[in-house]
């Protein structure tokens, strides 16, 4: 009848057997080495990242230290400075970098000495040291000390310089720390030389 014709298949018949596909399970080795190349790419991008993120911590951790290192020594200097009655300048032969020296009183003095990445202060009494301090520098930075006279006034500076210039054209401007020789000391100022009236 026409009404009632059902269809079926046949599974098709090659080289007289019969065969039948089913469908694909699991993945090829094409795809496993696609997927392990991008989770390496992956990998090697986070192991960049926090390459660079523990290098700026570590260089802002200096920065942090220095600045505060800077601090202290300035307040330091100009606490020193103010309570001194002469200022001079000791530099020994084959060094450019000349040491400050204040003279608070006959037997009592205080050394500034200017080092690779550092500035040493020694406070002396009756010849002897009884105090040593190490102030660190900002990498690649140098320090000097100058002496200058504005009128009546002695002025202690002290000069820090930034060695690698990153832009020729604008060249880094130097940290100058200044403060006034014999301020809070009662009594004429001393003279250059370290030289009372």
């Amino acid at each position: 009848m026409i009404g009632n014709h059902s269809t079926s298949t046949v599974p098709a018949a090659v080289g007289g057997k019969t065969s039948s596909r089913r469908p694909r399970r699991g993945i090829t080795i094409i795809e496993m080495m696609v997927v392990m190349t991008g989770v390496a790419g992956v990998l090697a991008l986070c192991a960049i990242t926090i390459q660079l993120l523990m290098r700026l911590n570590s260089d802002g951790h200096a920065r942090v230290t220095s600045a505060a290192a800077i601090e202290r020594l300035s307040q330091q200097i100009r606490q020193d400075a103010h309570a001194s009655d002469a200022a001079l300048l000791d530099q020994k032969a084959g060094d450019k970098r000349a040491a400050l020296r204040l003279k608070n009183a006959p037997d009592h003095d205080v050394l500034y000495e200017p080092m690779p990445g550092q500035i040493v202060r020694v406070e002396s009494k009756d010849a002897k040291a009884i105090r040593r301090e190490t102030y660190a520098l900002p990498p690649q930075c140098t320090a000097r000390f100058e002496l200058r006279d504005e009128g009546s006034r002695r002025l202690v500076a002290l000069i820090v310089t930034h060695d690698s210039v990153r832009n020729p054209t604008e060249p880094p401007r130097p940290l100058e720390v200044v403060a006034v020789q014999g301020k809070d000391r009662v009594g004429p100022l001393g003279k250059p030389g370290g030289k009372t009236p």
